[in-house]
C-alpha cells in the first residue's frame, strides 16, 4: 500500500503521477548521511515533528509558528516561514536559481549538487527548529 502522503503532494504539486520511487532513492537510499535521510524521509512521510503535528500527536497546545504565528505544517517549516523563506532567498541568490517548494519536498528538478545543498539547508532549518523549541521548553 503506498504511503497516504504520496497522495497529498501529488495534488499540491498537481501532478498525475510522481515516479516516488526514484524520489524515495534520491532523498532516502542514495543519502549518505543518516541524519539527512532520515529528515528526508521523515518529510516525506509526514511525520516531521511541526506544529500541526505535535498537537496532533498531543504533545503541544498550540500548532502555531513561534516565528510568525502562522499554522506550522511541514512545509511552513522547512519552506513558507518569513525564517525559512529568508533562508532561501539567499541560496537563490548565491546560486542564481529559484528553488521551489517542489524542489525542497521532492528534489525531482535538481541537479545533484543543488539537490544536496537543498537537503543540507533543510536538515539545518529542522534542527535549528529543535533547537530553539528545546530552549523555549526550559
Amino acid at each position: 500500500q503506498k504511503p497516504h502522503m504520496e497522495d497529498v503532494w501529488s495534488e499540491l504539486f498537481r501532478f498525475n503521477s510522481i515516479d516516488f520511487r526514484h524520489v524515495y532513492l534520491k532523498k532516502i537510499a542514495m543519502v549518505k548521511e543518516y541524519k539527512i535521510a532520515e529528515t528526508n524521509f521523515k518529510i516525506l512521510h509526514g511525520i516531521l515533528p511541526c506544529g500541526v503535528n505535535l498537537k496532533r500527536w498531543k504533545k503541544v497546545d498550540s500548532d502555531k509558528c513561534s516565528i510568525c504565528n502562522s499554522e506550522e505544517t511541514i512545509t511552513h517549516l522547512i519552506y513558507e516561514c518569513e525564517y525559512a523563506m529568508s533562508l532561501w532567498s539567499k541560496v537563490n541568490e548565491v546560486f542564481d536559481i529559484s528553488i521551489t517548494l517542489e524542489d525542497v519536498i521532492l528534489g525531482r528538478n535538481l541537479c545533484d549538487e543543488i539537490y544536496i545543498i537543498v537537503s543540507l539547508i533543510v536538515f539545518f532549518i529542522y534542527k535549528e527548529w529543535l533547537i530553539l523549541s528545546v530552549n523555549r521548553a526550559i
